[in-house]
């Protein structure tokens, strides 16, 4: 019911960007995609996430959704409701499609509610390889935001899960290229997620010490975690970013996960 009757507005500051967070464009690091789509070649994309990635609470949502088994699920578009945005999976490769024609770019979303980066991400990591694909997007978080805070890379932490799901693709296709999505903040007035807060800034920073220490592996990460950092602190609320005051992104909260996702790509 609430999500059906939000207004979502989209709107510009005539003073700009007041946050500290500036997202780097990636280039580099996805530069064999991007060579590939401006040759007008074929080009898979993977996302590999949990309920955000499924798209879930955008007002269109038209992704592929799966159980923790792997198994697609049937999806009922009459959830749907106006303005029938896309999750950002879509709202992703649509933008690509528009800004390079000639490639053929297929979209395959292995998501999951409630996935974990390890229960999930990494023992359903064959639903990622076996698709062989060019670029592979990782966003898990939300459901992980009880693990460590520190640097293990023990065998069920958050650092050491990305990084075997990583390599899991790279023996299929050492080619490939990564986008490490981090997690937006969901309502921090949820006391769960007030008690696991620092989880989500240490998750983000993991994931740019897997960057920097695999320098040749190709890997973007975006800086989802501390842009989310700047919307509260310049006064936004759960309301103005979540699809049920809870922890999804309305359309606009997707809306800014897809502008860092092609930001990474230079767009």
């Amino acid at each position: 019911v609430q999500q059906k009757n939000t207004l979502t507005v989209f709107y510009t500051h005539k003073d700009g960007w007041r946050g500290t967070t500036y997202p780097e464009t990636q280039e580099a690091e996805l530069s064999r995609t991007l060579q590939k789509l401006k040759n007008g070649e074929d080009v898979k994309i993977v996302f590999h996430g949990d309920s955000i990635t499924s798209g879930y609470t955008t007002s269109g949502d038209k992704e592929n959704h799966r159980d923790l088994n792997g198994n697609s699920s049937p999806y009922d578009s009459s959830a749907n409701y106006a303005p029938y945005i896309s999750a950002y999976p879509s709202m992703v490769t649509e933008a690509l499609k528009l800004k390079f024609p000639n490639a053929n770019i297929t979209k395959v979303n292995t998501a999951a509610p409630g996935g974990q980066s390890g229960s999930y991400g990494l023992e359903r990591i064959n639903l990622v390889t076996e698709q062989n694909p060019d670029l592979v997007v990782i966003a898990f978080g939300m459901n992980d935001s009880w693990m460590d805070t520190g640097n293990n890379h023990g065998k069920y932490y958050y650092k050491n899960f990305y990084i075997q799901m990583m390599n899991k693709v790279l023996e299929k296709n050492p080619n490939c290229e990564f986008i490490f999505v981090p997690c937006m903040l969901p309502n921090m007035a949820v006391n769960s997620f007030l008690k696991n807060d620092a989880s989500f800034d240490s998750h983000e920073r993991h994931l740019y010490e897997i960057q920097k220490e695999y320098p040749d592996n190709h890997i973007a990460v975006v800086p989802t975690t501390a842009l989310w950092r700047d919307f509260l602190a310049l006064g936004k609320k759960a309301s103005d970013y979540t699809g049920a005051l809870d922890n999804h992104p309305n359309d606009w909260g997707h809306s800014i996960y897809a502008q860092l996702i092609l930001n990474a790509f230079g767009l």
